[in-house]
């Protein structure tokens, strides 16, 4: 297991293995389960490893659950990408139940509970500078940018007609955004903040689907992060 780092402190990291453990003590039967789901509803393996970067020269497998057909290009979906959602992972998403298994990269070290979403490899390539300062800190299941712009980023996924729609919004006007946001997170980070960040997540899960569409969009700027 990897311990503290200066930009994690050995605290944070003892938090992250309690939690971790506890959560995936209570939640393997539900796991499994739900793998089992996958394998006999959607006729595919139930688990992907989607690569990512917790540092700007350090890859990671990210364990989730599979929601959709077709390959991982990092990308939030939206357009004609939300098409290859299966049935089954329409429901994991809404509860966000496929990133469960992630409480495992957790447990070894590749990530917090709380953090910047690790990025692709691509991400990280177009954005180095901007990602060597997020990524000082160990990726999260959940983050300051993340449920700060979730429902803006929704809305905005939504408008994307096509792939490359997608991919112009994302690198565009939703990621320089986040960056500033877990830029912020980066330099701020406590204990303080993670817990209100995995409250904040918590709300959203219960609630945000059932606001009415356009509801709390803001413009995409710093601003919305109030920096």
């Amino acid at each position: 297991l990897r311990l503290g780092s200066p930009h994690m402190p050995s605290s944070k990291r003892l938090f992250d293995v309690v939690i971790a453990s506890v959560l995936l003590l209570f939640l393997w039967p539900l796991i499994a389960g739900l793998a089992l789901l996958i394998l006999c509803m959607d006729r595919h393996a139930p688990f992907f490893a989607a690569q990512r970067m917790r540092g700007v020269d350090a890859p990671f497998s990210m364990w989730k659950l599979r929601t959709m057909r077709g390959c991982d290009d990092g990308l939030p979906t939206g357009g004609t990408k939300a098409a290859l959602i299966t049935p089954l992972g329409q429901a994991l998403r809404r509860w966000h139940l496929d990133e469960l298994p992630q409480l495992w990269n957790v447990l070894v070290g590749d990530m917090s509970l709380v953090g910047p979403r690790p990025p692709t490899r691509h991400m990280v390539e177009a954005f180095r500078s901007d990602f060597a300062e997020v990524l000082s800190c160990r990726p999260g299941i959940t983050g300051l940018g993340t449920v700060m712009l979730a429902t803006e980023e929704r809305d905005a996924m939504r408008s994307a007609a096509n792939h490359e729609t997608l991919e112009r919004i994302y690198v565009g006007n939703i990621l320089p955004c986040k960056l500033k946001i877990e830029a912020h997170y980066a330099t701020h980070q406590s204990f303080g903040l993670d817990v209100w960040i995995m409250l904040k997540t918590a709300r959203l899960i219960l609630f945000m689907h059932s606001r009415k569409d356009g509801q709390g969009r803001s413009k995409w700027d710093a601003n919305v992060a109030g920096l």
